[in-house]
C-alpha cells in the first residue's frame, strides 16, 4: 500500500524523471524508441524519441528523391535534451542549409538527422554509424566532437565505465572491439535487466531511486575533482582539464591515439558507402566565456598558454586523414566576447542573452543561444564548402581538404 500511495502521490504532483535510454547490444545503450517527456536536470527540453530510436521526426530510410541528407553523430551536446527539438544545433543546421545555393542540382529538401546520444564517445559514434545511421543513406556524415570528455570516453583505463564498448589497437594497427559490456555481472547485470528497464520507464518510484543514485555518483565525482585540484575544483563536473595539455602522457597519450584511429575509421566507414564526411569540434564553456580575463586565469591555473589544444589537435588529425574540419571554439568565442553572450548554461530556462545569475552561466551544455550560434556557423561553413567544391563535401579517401574559410579555427 505504501508503494502504491507513493506512486500515486508522485503522479498527482506531476513529478517524473523520464527514462530516455535503454541497453543496446551494439552500443552499450541507445535512445529508447517511443520515449518522451520533459527533461529538467539541466535546462528544460521536451524530448520525443521516434520509433527508429533517434530524436526528431521519423524519416524514410530510403532517401527521398531530391533530398540532401546529413547524419550527425555526437553525444549529449548533439542529442541536446536540455532544449526543445527546434532549438538544437542539428535543427538549426537543417533550417540554415535549406536555402544554400551550393546544394546539388535538383535538391528540393534538406534533412539533418540527429543521431546524438548522451554519454557517447567516438567509439559508440562509430558503432552508431555502422549499425544504425547508415541505413538512412546520408549524403554527409558529420562527426560532432565534444572535446570536454570524448577523448577520455574512448579509453577504458580513463573512463572505467563497464557499460560501454571500447576499441583497442591491434598488432597490425587495426581496431579491435572490446565488448565486455555484453557480459555484465552483479549490479551491472541487474541495472541492464528488462525488469529494471521497464520499471525505470513506467514507475515514478523507480525514477526517484535512479535520481538518488545519480546524485550520489555526482557527489563522488565532485569530490574526486576537488582532490585532483586542491583548494578549487577547476574541472567542470564530467569534464577533464587534462585534455588542454599539449604534452599528454601515459593513458592520455593512448587515449588520443585511439581517438585518432576511431576518427579515421568513422570517416572510412562513411566514405565506403559514398557519403561525404566532415568533423566539427564543439565548445567547452570555459573556452567561450565572454570575459577574456576569466579564460586567461583558467589557463594560468592549468599551466597552459591557452585553451585551444584539443581543437588544434583534432584539426591536425583531420588534416592527416583528408577530413574537412571546423573548430567552433574560435568563432563562438569571438561572438560571445563581442556581444557579451553566455552560450553554455541555464538559469531556470533562460535563453543565454541575459545574466540573472552569472554563477549558473557558461557551465554545462549549450543553451538555445549556443545551439543557434553553432548551427549557424556549421551551416555557413558547409554551404561555403559546398559552393567551393560541389556537393561531395570531401574528396576520395586521403584527399587533403581545401583551406578552411576564415574563422573556421
Amino acid at each position: 500500500m505504501a508503494v502504491v500511495a507513493g506512486e500515486v502521490a508522485l503522479r498527482l504532483v506531476g513529478w517524473s524523471q523520464p527514462h530516455f535510454h535503454s541497453p543496446d547490444p551494439q552500443r552499450g545503450w541507445s535512445l529508447r524508441p517511443g520515449a518522451r517527456g520533459l527533461f529538467t536536470d539541466e535546462g528544460r527540453g521536451w524530448v520525443e524519441v521516434n520509433r527508429d530510436g533517434f530524436r526528431g521526426p521519423r524519416r524514410a530510410r530510403t532517401r527521398p528523391a531530391g533530398t540532401w541528407r546529413v547524419a550527425v553523430l555526437g553525444d549529449s551536446m548533439t542529442e541536446a535534451p536540455q532544449v526543445d527539438l527546434e532549438e538544437t544545433f542539428p535543427a538549426v543546421l537543417e533550417e540554415r542549409l535549406a536555402p544554400c545555393t551550393g546544394l546539388p542540382p535538383g535538391t528540393t529538401a534538406v534533412e539533418v538527422l540527429n543521431f546524438g546520444v548522451s554519454g557517447y564517445g567516438t567509439a559508440q559514434e562509430l558503432l552508431t554509424l555502422r549499425h544504425h545511421a547508415l541505413a538512412w543513406e546520408p549524403d554527409l556524415v558529420l562527426l560532432a566532437v565534444y572535446t570536454g570528455n570524448d577523448v577520455r570516453n574512448n579509453l577504458r583505463e580513463l573512463e572505467g565505465d563497464p557499460d560501454r564498448p571500447y576499441f583497442r589497437p591491434g598488432p597490425d594497427g587495426s581496431l579491435i572491439l572490446d565488448d565486455a559490456f555484453r557480459r555484465p555481472s552483479g549490479l551491472h547485470a541487474l541495472r541492464r535487466s528488462r525488469a529494471v528497464q521497464w520499471l525505470l520507464a513506467h514507475a515514478r518510484l523507480a525514477q526517484v531511486a535512479k535520481a538518488a543514485v545519480r546524485a550520489g555518483e555526482e557527489r563522488g565525482a565532485a569530490e574526486e575533482a576537488r582532490q585532483r585540484a586542491p583548494g578549487e575544483a577547476l574541472a567542470e563536473l564530467g569534464l577533464d582539464n587534462e585534455v588542454y595539455s599539449p604534452t599528454p602522457a601515459g593513458p592520455w597519450r593512448r587515449a588520443w591515439q585511439v581517438t585518432e584511429a576511431l576518427v579515421a575509421a568513422t570517416a572510412e566507414e562513411a566514405r565506403r558507402t559514398g557519403a561525404g564526411f566532415a568533423l566539427v569540434t564543439l565548445t567547452n564553456g570555459i573556452q567561450v566565456h565572454p570575459d577574456p580575463a576569466v579564460r586567461r586565469a583558467f589557463a594560468r591555473r592549468l599551466g597552459v598558454a591557452d585553451l585551444t589544444y584539443p581543437d588544434r589537435r583534432f584539426a591536425a588529425i583531420a588534416r592527416r586523414h583528408g577530413i574537412p574540419a571546423l573548430t567552433l571554439a574560435g568563432p563562438l568565442r569571438r561572438l560571445a566576447e563581442a556581444k557579451g553572450l553566455y552560450l553554455h548554461g541555464f538559469d531556470g530556462g533562460g535563453d543565454g542573452a541575459g545574466r540573472p545569475d552569472v554563477a549558473h552561466w557558461n557551465r554545462g551544455h549549450w543553451n538555445p543561444t549556443g545551439h543557434r550560434a553553432a548551427g549557424t556557423a556549421i551551416a555557413d561553413w558547409l554551404c561555403g564548402r559546398l559552393l567551393a567544391q560541389g556537393a561531395a563535401v570531401t574528396g576520395p579517401p586521403g584527399t587533403p581538404p581545401p583551406a578552411p574559410p576564415p574563422g573556421s579555427g
